[in-house]
Order: structure tokens, then sequence, then C-alpha cells
């Protein structure tokens, strides 16, 4: 579980760098800065509250990291663009491992779960397993029920 987090971190880590770094080469001259420092602020809060306010209500799970870590390789594709051919097949390549690791975490999540739901301190999910049902947050199990279909001697008698 820790490689996916260190891999993930580091990945946006240095994408976030990169970005920072190529605005910085595009700041413009002192008579504008004001407004190009505005223009940054105002980009972090809406993406800061698209992040907090509709992550929650658009995505069932837990999505927000490798969809981020996706669109910064888009960005980073679209800032490398014609540079050297090298750099756009490695640029295109990085974009698409990155959708690709976004769309495993998204189906690895739906594969084994019967529901889903989301709310603002993340997604809960019912996994269904051998002879039991769980309800799960990340990989803390918050509740067993037991199938009395699967096991007849814990089947209740009434």
């Amino acid at each position: 579980m820790i490689l996916p987090i260190v891999a993930f971190s580091a990945a946006l880590g240095c994408r976030c760098v990169h970005l920072h770094g190529e605005l910085a080469l595009r700041k413009p001259e002192a008579k504008h800065l004001t407004g190009f420092y505005l223009m940054m602020s105002l980009g972090g809060a809406l993406g800061a509250a698209i992040a907090a306010l509709g992550a929650p209500y658009f995505l069932r799970g837990n999505y927000e990291l490798p969809v981020a870590l996706a669109l910064c390789a888009l960005a980073t594709l679209m800032l490398e663009y014609r540079r050297h051919w090298a750099t756009d097949i490695a640029w295109a390549a990085l974009a698409v491992g990155a959708f690709a690791s976004a769309m495993a975490v998204r189906n690895s999540h739906a594969a084994d779960s019967l529901a889903s739901e989301r709310n603002f301190y993340g997604g809960l999910r019912i996994v269904e397993a051998q002879d039991r049902r769980l309800m799960v947050h990340g990989t803390i199990s918050h509740g067993v029920q037991l199938r009395p279909a699967g096991v007849p001697e814990r089947r209740a008698t009434a």
C-alpha cells in the first residue's frame, strides 16, 4: 500500500515543480505583475473549491489524486509539445500512463464493490467477501454483516 502512495506523491510533486517553473518563466514585466499574481491566486482558490466542494458531489470515490496527476501530465504535454520529438513521446506516454493509472484505481474500487457512496470525509464501499459483507472506508473495515445464506448454522431462526 505504501508504494502507490509514494509513486503518486513523487509524480505529482515533480509535475507541480515543473509547472510552477513554467509559470515563473512566463511571468510578465513588472507593470503587469499585480494582475498576474491575482489570477494565480484566483486559480488556486478555484482549484481548491473544486477539490473540496465539487469532488464529493461528482466523484463516487477518492479519485482526486489520480485525476490531478492525469491533468498535470496533460498540462505538461501541452506545454512541452513540439519542443523535440523525444519529449513529445515521453510526455504523451506520461499522460497516457497517468490516465491509465487513474482508470485502474477507479476500476479496482468498482470491481469488488456492491455499492459506494461519498461524503466530505471520503468514500464508503460495501464489499462482498466469501460469507460476509463489509463496509470499508479506504482500507479500514467499519462493519461486517454475516450472510446467513452462505453458512447454514448462522441462519437466524424465528
